[in-house]
């Protein structure tokens, strides 16, 4: 009993300095690229995630959150390709260590299309979503909040696409979902009167 609780004891310990050092290392990145030295934000991201791998191990969900933690400074300081790169990584995570038919892996795809869109990439993250679309059905059927999500995505990528009576009855069904599930009050039931005030506009 004494040896397992030293051992439960060590990983706590280890745990902690972990989170620890990642606070530190995520805060040094912020302050690089807050600096605007990109190249060596990205530098010090790809050390703190060789640590991380030996840690963590490069197949589980924790390490996949660092990454998409880390996807998430980039996003915040315009670094599109790097977070772009970082996500890829996470929904490949995902597919190869657990499964495609999941919530997280659609997720992961969700936010590399999304990024593919910022990129004006349309034909690639509209095929993403699509497929997004496909297992969010079956995952989940047709009146969750994710299938709503998808739904407002085709809906912008029908907008772009000059499709507009297409655009709109996806922002509706969109809507419908989000009203009952949401609340009008939600923040994702306000993107996606956003997205309908921008098809209307």
């Amino acid at each position: 009993y004494e040896y397992k609780d030293m051992k439960r004891f060590l990983y706590i310990l280890l745990s902690v300095l972990s989170v620890q050092l990642s606070a530190q290392d995520v805060d040094f990145i912020v302050k690089l690229y807050r600096s605007g030295l990109k190249s060596e934000a990205v530098l010090k991201q790809a050390e703190y995630l060789d640590s991380a791998a030996k840690v963590l191990g490069v197949g589980s969900m924790d390490f996949a959150n660092v990454k998409h933690d880390l996807a998430k400074v980039a996003v915040k300081y315009g670094d599109i390709q790097t977070a772009t790169d970082l996500n890829w990584d996470v929904a490949l995570i995902i597919r190869e260590n657990y499964s495609e038919d999941t919530i997280a892996y659609v997720k992961a795809i969700n936010r590399v299309a999304y990024l593919y869109e910022l990129k004006g990439n349309y034909v690639i993250s509209e095929r993403m979503y699509d497929e997004c679309y496909r297992l969010t059905k079956s995952l989940e059927g047709k009146n969750s909040v994710l299938y709503a999500q998808q739904l407002d995505y085709l809906g912008r990528m029908a907008e772009i696409r000059d499709e507009y009576a297409a655009a709109e009855e996806y922002y509706k069904r969109s809507n419908e979902i989000l009203k009952t599930k949401e609340g009008e009050a939600s923040l994702v039931y306000a993107h996606n009167l956003a997205d309908q005030a921008h098809l209307y506009f």
